[in-house]
């Protein structure tokens, strides 16, 4: 893996010192260095998708427009403008949607469609106006509701928004969409309610990640360090493999200026992926060991400020 010096075997890696050549400057260095390479192997994974999905659109365009040179008709005009819409092509979307009322679609799949490319024109105003349409005739959707709370939020209109996301929650139970009613409502300045929807999220969607750790990242921010530290807890717990978590929970332990139980869990953490680089070295192992000597020398620097 580049940027990561290995030696003859894990062990010999154990402490920060025992990487040689390193100037005592340079761990901030490595740990951007590391941060860049995360990042990179991310894009690389993301990009080809986003490619590959771009490329499905505009094929499914293609197919849809052959389909309306045969046989136009109302139900391929809106189908096509929300292909045209996620293209970021909006103009010729609301052009589509225009063309399916013209022959007839509902109005209110009609505001649907108008108010969803309202919305990605950057135009909230004309969004919730044709969202509203959609909403009061009756219309219910997942991309309505989610639309309308973020145009509202737009306008200044937080508590109507607040009332979209939750129905949304309530009739869409997804971690998406709960992360974004926790979200609206911390940006709201009130995190005890974003707290409580995310810990209904957590028991009601059986334990989903994304929701566990933006709950621990949200108890970290309001300085709620015990309730975050529990999670990490309640997290590892459950899995067999919870390196990841250890180490959230070793950062916990070095907010709450816990040095030595964060050095007994890191140790413990390298103890474990030394035995497992031992069988089959990996990436994924050989970053969360970089992460966990880190740390480690975060607990030492800390010790040493508290002996001073």
């Amino acid at each position: 893996m580049p940027g990561v010096r290995r030696t003859s075997s894990p062990a010999a890696q154990s402490s920060p010192a025992s990487a040689p050549g390193l100037p005592a400057g340079s761990r901030g260095l490595r740990g951007r260095h590391r941060k860049a390479l995360r990042l990179g192997a991310l894009l690389a994974v993301l990009l080809p998708s986003l490619a590959r999905a771009h490329a499905g659109l505009e094929a499914d365009v293609a197919r849809l427009t052959k389909a309306l040179d045969e046989a136009p008709s109302a139900a391929l005009y809106l189908r096509r403008a929300e292909k045209l819409r996620l293209l970021g092509r909006t103009d010729e979307a609301l052009a589509d949607v225009d063309r399916a009322r013209g022959r007839g679609a509902s109005l209110l799949l009609v505001s649907e469609a108008r108010g969803l490319c309202f919305a990605a024109k950057g135009e909230p105003a004309k969004a919730v106006a044709e969202l509203d349409g959609f909403l009061g005739g009756g219309g219910v959707s997942q991309d309505a509701l989610r639309t309308r709370a973020a145009m509202l939020r737009r306008l200044g209109r937080g508590a109507e928004a607040v009332l979209d996301a939750r129905r949304a929650v309530e009739l869409y139970p997804e971690p998406d969409v709960v992360l974004e009613l926790a979200r609206l409502e911390e940006s709201l300045g009130r995190p005890a309610d974003a707290a409580r929807t995310l810990e209904q999220g957590l028991a009601r969607l059986g334990g989903a990640v994304t929701l566990r750790l933006e709950l621990i990242a949200l108890y970290r921010r309001t300085g709620q360090h015990g309730l975050a530290l529990a999670h990490a807890r309640t997290a590892a717990s459950a899995l067999e493999v919870k390196t990841q978590w250890q180490l959230l929970a070793a950062e916990i332990l070095l907010d709450l200026g816990r040095g030595s139980e964060a050095r007994a869990e890191l140790e413990a953490v390298i103890a474990q992926l030394d035995a497992r680089l031992a069988r089959r070295p990996n990436a994924l192992q050989l970053e969360a060991r970089g992460r966990a000597l880190e740390l480690l020398a975060r607990t030492t620097k800390q010790a040493k400020e508290a002996a001073r």
